[in-house]
């Protein structure tokens, strides 16, 4: 007889490869080890006994499962076979294994029911299903690093409210099947960018979450069949790279509030076309889109305009010219906000050119989370107004450019359950942020956590009228650039202050200056308060060292001096001695002083000079 290619298999709680014959009785069947090919053959069995594998590592817990495998291996089911924990206290698995293993047809129909178990299939590696019927009520049906399920008929029930219908599974591949994944929280959690869920064929495939969304993966492509995937109480599809439609299936993705989650998932791709989701349900019938998806374009006051068109915004209007990406606002009223992601906007444009917007009369944008909100970036222009009355941002894009000459007056009130980080009347992402031009007032009634202005990059102020407060009144993570003749009215609640550069500098027609504290003030280019001239620090003259003792073995001859110019505006020069005495000593912007001395025994001398000098 052949060597088993297995190192482990026990089945219905025997050791199978000691077995005679290697077969092991389970109810009114059999499971029958075939060393040659490596196969095990579960003909009409039923598996109520479990084996538990203590490791030997105590770190890792025992697993008790109804058919454990050690190595890579072959299951054949021929007839009725059924793995129960109904009798079997604290099971974990059906099926356990550390390795791949396949389960295929035999030479009589076969399937498989596991019922009353914590994991239907578990594997180390990857999981083939082919030609066989598979049902698996658990509360996780398989956990698997990869899942192939070619012309079977798998059914997953999982009942667990913190367990998924398949998890950790990198690679889910569904071909010519019948599949029916119904689970109380996700059905597929991969967690991974680089997972993929791909059904093809004439495959039929329900996914049906009760409880939470239902694919949560990297690239989900479907060529073939008929898929239904449903969330009862969320978004259905979060795919990270791409939702990608090709041939010839039929679709309907149903979430809510929206079948994908706009804002986290990757470009929805049917036929070649790139698509945005907007609604709870999409559908789409042989390759075809019928509802539930539109193209990129720009939303004003809840309408679309993905061509050269105009929308009617109270008694005013907005006109969209899609040649230039221009949006003109005459007098216009926007009230109705357009949903995304469980926020609203006036203006969306998820285009991937920067948008123009030309202000012509008054115009107002209110009652939204954010007013104007560009994938992109947002270049307004025009001589005349804009009041944005919002809650979380006025103005959001990557890149912002106001270039107008009349006035733009932002509100944010900050009122809301959930709300991002750093609320802000503009945000600028990593293109940073331009004012030249024109009046800019920004208001925040509710300050905490937020900005009148704030950019990932920097901020450039020309000629032009600032007033903005919040936490924080002008946040950038590089410069704060003024120049030319500007009139700036900047004040912070918070430690931070009015205006923070965060790895650049603060300054002014290409001057250096710090903030000073309080409020920042300039009119008409004369700084009135809060900023001082950054005078870089003069390092204190080097002590004489002192003269070595006749038995030194060596003679260090000199001090070292380092200075640091910190966030808050101060100079810190340090001089550290031969013996290893240093001396510490903080200047701050108002005059004020602190001098820290250690000395070779360890003591600290902490001397405070005030700006008065006491």
């Amino acid at each position: 007889m052949s060597e088993p290619q297995v190192e482990s298999l026990w089945v219905n709680g025997e050791d199978i490869l000691k077995a005679v014959n290697h077969t092991v009785t389970c109810g009114d069947g059999m499971a029958v080890y075939n060393p040659a090919d490596n196969t095990l053959t579960l003909d009409n069995a039923e598996i109520t006994e479990a084996y538990t594998y203590i490791p030997e590592d105590s770190y890792f817990d025992p697993v008790t499962s109804g058919i454990y495998i050690d190595g890579a291996l072959t299951i054949v089911l021929n007839g009725e076979n059924t793995i129960s924990g109904e009798n079997i206290a604290g099971i974990v698995n059906a099926i356990y294994s550390n390795d791949p293993i396949t389960i295929r047809n035999g030479s009589i129909n076969g399937s498989l029911t596991v019922n009353d178990i914590d994991f239907g299939i578990s594997c180390g590696g990857a999981a083939t299903i082919y030609g066989v019927s598979i049902s698996v009520d658990a509360l996780c049906g398989f956990s698997v690093n990869e899942l192939t399920i070619e012309e079977s008929n798998v059914t997953v029930n999982s009942s667990g409210d913190s367990y998924y219908a398949i998890q950790s599974a990198t690679v889910i591949a569904i071909n010519g099947s019948d599949v029916n994944f119904t689970a109380e929280n996700i059905i597929l959690n991969s967690g991974s960018s680089e997972s993929s869920l791909t059904i093809e064929g004439d495959s039929q495939v329900t996914m049906h979450s009760t409880g939470d969304s239902a694919v949560y993966i990297g690239t989900v492509t479907i060529t073939g069949g008929e898929v239904e995937i449903v969330s009862d109480t969320s978004y259905a599809v979060f795919a990270m790279e791409a939702f990608i439609v090709t041939g010839t299936p039929t679709v309907t993705v149903t979430g809510n509030p929206s079948a994908f989650w706009q804002s986290f998932n990757g470009p929805i791709i049917v036929g070649g076309v790139e698509y945005i989701c907007d609604q709870d349900t999409v559908k789409i019938e042989n390759g075809q889109v019928i509802s539930g998806l539109r193209e990129y374009g720009v939303v004003v006051n809840g309408t679309l305009l993905d061509g050269s068109e105009s929308v009617p915004c109270g008694s005013g209007e907005a006109f969209y010219d899609s040649s230039s990406n221009t949006l003109t606002l005459r007098d216009a009223v926007i009230n109705n906000g357009y949903s995304v992601s469980s926020y609203t906007y006036g203006i969306y444009a998820d285009n991937d050119t920067d948008l123009t917007i030309i202000l012509e009369g008054e115009n107002v944008i209110n009652g939204v989370d954010t007013g104007i909100k560009s994938a992109a970036g947002i270049t307004i222009q025009g001589d005349g107004s804009l009041k944005i009355n919002s809650i979380c941002f006025g103005i959001s894009a990557m890149k912002v450019d106001i270039t107008q000459n009349g006035t733009l007056d932002i509100t944010v009130t900050g009122e809301k359950d959930i709300r991002p980080a750093w609320i802000s009347g503009i945000s600028a992402g990593t293109s940073g942020l331009t004012i030249n031009g024109g009046t800019v007032i920004v208001k925040n009634l509710n300050p905490e956590g937020s900005c009148g202005i704030h950019s990932n990059a920097g901020v450039t102020i020309n000629d032009s009228v600032v007033k903005t407060d919040g936490e924080v009144g002008i946040l950038a993570e590089e410069s704060v650039i003024i120049s030319g003749n500007p009139t700036i009215q900047a004040t912070g609640t918070g430690k931070i202050g009015a205006i923070y550069a965060g790895s650049g500098q603060i300054k002014k027609n290409g001057q250096e200056y710090i903030y000073a504290g309080g409020e920042v003030l300039i009119q008409e280019g004369q700084i009135i308060s809060g900023l001082s001239p950054y005078v870089p620090e003069e390092p204190e003259p080097e002590p004489e060292p002192e003269r070595p003792s006749d038995d030194d073995d060596h003679h260090d001859t000199g001090s070292t001096t380092e200075s640091e110019r910190n966030p808050d505006g101060s100079i810190t020069t340090t001089v550290t001695k031969p013996d290893g005495t240093t001396t510490a000593t903080t200047r701050n912007p108002d005059g004020s002083k602190e001098v820290v001395e250690t000395k070779k025994d360890g003591t600290v001398v902490t001397t405070a000079t005030d700006k008065s000098g006491n």
